[in-house]
């Protein structure tokens, strides 16, 4: 009788490890029921979710560097304000002798435009330049005309503030106009002028227009004044 037990306790014992075996064999062949797919899914999730975050940052810097529209200021010193897609000025550079000597004073990098230009058009070491009521000349240069104008009815507005309107020559411009200006040392005020000029009088040089007179170049230039660009 006690040898019948026996046998019948170790047909359970070996009963239950066949159970444990196929649970195990069925594990495997199902990934766990789908609990290993599961959290490899979590995990490419995961994986999926920072890179986006990682190309968005990229994408958001590239943005922020990127300029898509620039704001000529010349007086006697040429700068150069480069602006993002969010209004910000990347980088000002200096474009002649006297511009580049300024540039490390005026720390206008991250400022909205506007701001950028006022505090340049105020900073102590622009004085000099605008003592004598010297001519000011802001051109924005951008594809989008829209955007363009309104950044320069902002700017402009900034400058009425600091100097007199007759002072003041302003224009909005294409990229190639501003580089043909830039490739012979105009600002596109002055290039407009010699463009204009040359029509009637081809042998006229680029000097002789650099060294023109301001109220001259004024009156030659094909200047359309902005309807109220500070809203009032």
């Amino acid at each position: 009788m006690k040898n019948d037990l026996q046998k019948a306790f170790d047909a359970v014992q070996a009963d239950e490890r066949l159970k444990r075996r196929t649970k195990a064999y069925l594990r495997r062949a199902t990934l766990d029921y789908g609990r290993d797919t599961q959290r490899r899914r979590q995990r490419q999730t995961r994986m999926v979710s920072c890179a986006a975050a990682v190309m968005l940052m990229v994408v958001g810097a590239g943005m922020w560097l990127l300029p898509v529209t620039s704001i000529d200021l010349d007086i006697n010193p040429s700068l150069e304000l480069r602006v993002n897609t969010f209004g910000r000025v990347t980088e000002l550079k200096g474009m002649n002798a006297d511009g580049l000597a300024l540039v490390d004073s005026l720390n206008v990098k991250g400022m909205r435009y506007d701001d950028a230009m006022q505090r340049i058009l105020i900073s102590e070491p622009l004085e000099p330049y605008l003592e004598d009521g010297s001519l000011i000349s802001i051109t924005v240069v951008g594809k989008d005309e829209s955007l363009a104008e309104q950044m320069l009815s902002n700017v402009v507005c900034r400058a009425y503030a600091i100097a007199e309107e007759d002072n003041i020559f302003y224009c909005q411009t294409d990229p190639e106009t501003a580089r043909a200006a830039r490739r012979v040392g105009l600002c596109v005020l002055r290039y407009q002028v010699w463009q204009q000029l040359k029509e009637k009088d081809p042998s006229i040089t680029v000097e002789a227009v650099a060294l023109m007179p301001k109220a001259e170049v004024m009156a030659l230039a094909k200047f359309e004044k902005l309807e109220n660009p500070c809203g009032e």
